[in-house]
């Protein structure tokens, strides 16, 4: 699939009440269906750019942290790959 195909998707999940862990469960599958960490995160970064509503970009700032490790090590996102 396409990212941009995902784009509605994320913006549907970052305003769900459990954000946070509808979010590590989407990019759980991504994973799953053979997307790299790097992907998804170009994909996220992409998404985070363009983001206006302050909630929604503050939740995803949280999610790209944890995907370079700006976290403590029990809350990173796919911490056995690198970016």
């Amino acid at each position: 699939m396409e990212p941009n195909h995902y784009k509605s998707q994320v913006h549907e999940i970052l305003h769900h009440p459990n954000a946070m862990v509808e979010m590590e469960n989407f990019i759980a599958n991504l994973s799953k269906q053979g997307w790299s960490k790097k992907d998804i995160y170009q994909m996220l970064l992409n998404i985070h750019a363009e983001m206006e509503d302050n909630q929604a970009y503050n939740i995803l700032s949280d999610t790209l942290d944890r995907f370079v490790g700006w976290t403590t090590e029990d809350d990173q996102i796919l911490p056995e790959e690198n970016i």
